[in-house]
């Protein structure tokens, strides 16, 4: 889906989590804890971010965040980072 990506930090538990809504409607596309033990990392030209995650029963489920222009990407990925530490 198209929209808007956040990086946001609850302010009681002081972790991060990727928040995604759609244009118009506002639904939630994505709404992942960014977790410490994964390695995130944009590929191709940079503008796409790969979001692996982790679900209740242990699987591995991987997402794909693509941006405007390949300094986004680095922004996106960088602010991931800083919310894993």
């Amino acid at each position: 889906g198209l929209g808007e990506v956040k990086i946001l930090k609850n302010k009681k538990t002081q972790k991060f989590r990727i928040l995604m809504r759609s244009e118009g409607a506002n639904n939630i596309l994505l709404n992942l804890l960014i977790q410490g033990q994964v390695k995130y990392e944009t590929f191709g030209n940079g503008s796409m971010v790969r979001v692996p995650n982790f679900t209740t029963d242990g699987k591995i489920e991987t997402y794909f965040i693509k941006v405007k222009t390949p300094q986004d990407g680095s922004d996106l990925l960088e602010s991931i980072k800083k919310g894993q530490e």
